[in-house]
């Protein structure tokens, strides 16, 4: 549900949904275990309200959302996660630049832990199995320039970008009472496109600096192609 009034849009959405899952064992030992299926309700409610943007903002001016959301195994598992998370928009220091602050945590269920991340670890680590987790990012979102640029109605390129960012995430096991802090500041370079001059698209390259430092490794730089999870857009 969504409306608006004057330059401010609110949404509101609240449901519930039914899943059956079946996992499939690969490999070379798929012969040895069984398929598993089950199935799980999942739960949630968003809101969110912002004011109306312009073509040349990256996000809105000011702007923020919510979301609380659990997912919890009706058979086979006592398994459950719940997760909240919230973003929030603020004006950068020169107009169409952005402030995005975001927040997040996530519990599971320690003794059997079946459904995915659903939180997003520091930039340049690698996520982890654990029993909770908190996360808060800082970015900042600015223009580079707009080439306006295209290639026999094939390729266009709109604009290109870059945002500044630090991740903050602690990670713990209820059970082992053991907890891992991850800390990461870099950059990143968007290029926003559209291909055929009418499907958008938009890729980049992250590099960064570990501030945390990982078991076993001295590794403190990482370099990371950044590509949208789905080429074709909902």
């Amino acid at each position: 549900m969504s409306w608006a009034s004057n330059r401010t849009y609110k949404s509101l959405n609240i449901g519930s949904n039914y899943y059956y899952r079946t996992d499939f064992n690969k490999g070379e030992t798929r012969n040895d275990f069984k398929e598993l299926k089950f199935s799980y309700l999942a739960h949630g409610i968003s809101w969110s309200q912002q004011i109306q943007a312009t073509v040349q903002d990256i996000y809105p001016r000011f702007g923020y959302s919510s979301i609380v959301q659990l997912r919890h195994a009706l058979n086979l598992y006592k398994s459950w996660q719940s997760y909240a998370g919230a973003n929030l928009y603020l004006p950068g220091v020169v107009r169409a630049q952005s402030l995005v602050l975001n927040g997040a945590v996530q519990y599971s269920g320690t003794d059997q832990r079946v459904f995915g991340n659903r939180i997003a670890y520091a930039r340049g680590y690698a996520g982890r199995d654990s029993a909770g987790v908190y996360t808060a990012r800082a970015n900042y979102h600015f223009t580079l320039l707009y080439p306006d640029w295209g290639f026999a109605n094939i390729f266009y390129l709109q604009r290109v970008r870059a945002n500044l960012f630090y991740d903050h995430t602690q990670a713990f096991n209820k059970k082992a009472s053991a907890k891992s802090t991850l800390q990461s500041t870099g950059a990143e370079i968007y290029f926003d496109t559209k291909w055929w001059n009418q499907h958008p698209l938009t890729f980049g390259f992250r590099a960064g600096t570990l501030i945390s430092p990982l078991p076993q490794s001295n590794r403190k730089l990482f370099f990371e192609f950044v590509l949208p999870g789905s080429l074709i857009p909902r």
